[in-house]
């Protein structure tokens, strides 16, 4: 068990990693909307891909209010810090971008 949430992990790492150089773009994903899971079904990987979801759809607003929730719940998910900045930078929000990306990069570290 402590494997596979290890390898979970690298993954995360990997996918921040490649967002912060520039390699990746969530854009690139083609993600469906996330399906309701059940009634109250909410934790930081399903806020994730909800994020994913209206940032592809250039919704950045909404992606950025999902980012924080995957945050909320999970303060030290560096994918969600890193694709906050992204969604941050698309709006022209520069300073609050650089400062999720330094959050991102500082959980990376600690890691």
């Amino acid at each position: 068990m402590g494997q596979v949430i290890g390898m979970r992990n690298i993954f995360y790492l990997y996918i921040v990693a490649a967002l912060i150089i520039g390699v990746a773009d969530p854009a690139q994903y083609n993600y469906e909307k996330p399906r309701i899971k059940g009634v109250g079904y909410r934790n930081s990987t399903s806020e994730l891909e909800k994020a994913n979801w209206f940032y592809n759809q250039g919704e950045y607003d909404e992606a950025i209010l999902a980012y924080d929730e995957a945050i909320r719940l999970d303060p030290e998910f560096a994918v969600a810090w890193s694709n906050k900045g992204l969604a941050l930078k698309a709006l022209g929000r520069t300073s609050e971008a650089d400062a999720a990306f330094a959050k991102a990069k500082e959980l990376e570290n600690a890691a």
